[in-house]
C-alpha cells in the first residue's frame, strides 16, 4: 500500500487493516509505502491515520486488488467508532457489526477483545445491529464522533427446554408385561343353581 498527500509520500502514517477478526496496523515508510504479509484474498477494512486522525478509509477486495494507493488529498476524513461487544464482563469474540451512516456502510466482526471498527463522517448518525450466536441481537443509533468507543452488553438467549427422553425398548416391555399381568376388572357372579327359582333363598345360606 502506497499513502501519497497531494501526490507526495506520506512517511510516519499509521495504517490498519482489520480482516478475519484480526486487526493488523504499520507506519508507513519514507517513500510512503507500507507492506502487509500473508494478507488473505477476502474483503477487508482498511483505514489511514496521519497524527493520530483518521484521514481514510475503504473497504477493500483483497482477491482482487493486491496493491492499494490513496492520495489524501483527495479523500474525505472519516471517523472511527469502536464498537466493545461484552457479555458478563467478558469480551465476545465473533459478534456482528452491521452499521450505515448516509455516506457509507459496512460490517466487521468482533476480535479476541470483543472490539470492531466502524466508519462515517463526524456528525453522521449510525445505526447498528449487533448479532452473535447464543446471544440476544440488539441495535440501535449514534452520532459518529472520532475516536468514540461504544460498549455493547449482549444478553444470553433462554436455553430451549429439553425434551423427555425417548422410552427404550426395555421399557416398553416391561410396561406391556404389566398391563398383562394386572387383575381382571370385571366384577365376578354368583352361580345360581339351575333349580332354584328367582327370589328362592338357597338353603346353604339361609335357614329353611
Amino acid at each position: 500500500m502506497t499513502v501519497l498527500s497531494g501526490g507526495e509520500p506520506v512517511a510516519g502514517a499509521e495504517v490498519f487493516v482489520e480482516i478475519e477478526g484480526r486487526t493488523l496496523t504499520a507506519f508507513t515508510s519514507s517513500d510512503g509505502r507500507v507492506v502487509f504479509a500473508e494478507i488473505p484474498e477476502e474483503e477487508l477494512v482498511l483505514a489511514v491515520y496521519v497524527n493520530e486522525k483518521p484521514e481514510h478509509s475503504a473497504i477493500v477486495d483483497a482477491a482482487r486488488q493486491r496493491s492499494y494507493r490513496v492520495d489524501l488529498k483527495k479523500t474525505v476524513p472519516r471517523a472511527a467508532v469502536k464498537f466493545v461487544v461484552i457479555s458478563e464482563s467478558k469480551p465476545v469474540k465473533g459478534a456482528l457489526v452491521v452499521y450505515s451512516t448516509p455516506s457509507s456502510k459496512g460490517n466487521a466482526s468482533s476480535n479476541e477483545k470483543g472490539e470492531a471498527l466502524a466508519y462515517g463522517l463526524p456528525g453522521e448518525r449510525m445505526r447498528y445491529e449487533i448479532t452473535a450466536a447464543g446471544y440476544k441481537k440488539t441495535d440501535g443509533a449514534l452520532t459518529v464522533v472520532d475516536k468514540f468507543s461504544k460498549i455493547i452488553f449482549l444478553e444470553r438467549e433462554a436455553a430451549a427446554p429439553t425434551p423427555p427422553p425417548e422410552p427404550t425398548p426395555e421399557a416398553v416391555l416391561r410396561s406391556i408385561l404389566c398391563l398383562s399381568q394386572a387383575p381382571s376388572q370385571a366384577t365376578a357372579r354368583v352361580a345360581r343353581p339351575r333349580n332354584m327359582s328367582i327370589g328362592a333363598r338357597p338353603s346353604a345360606f339361609f335357614g329353611a
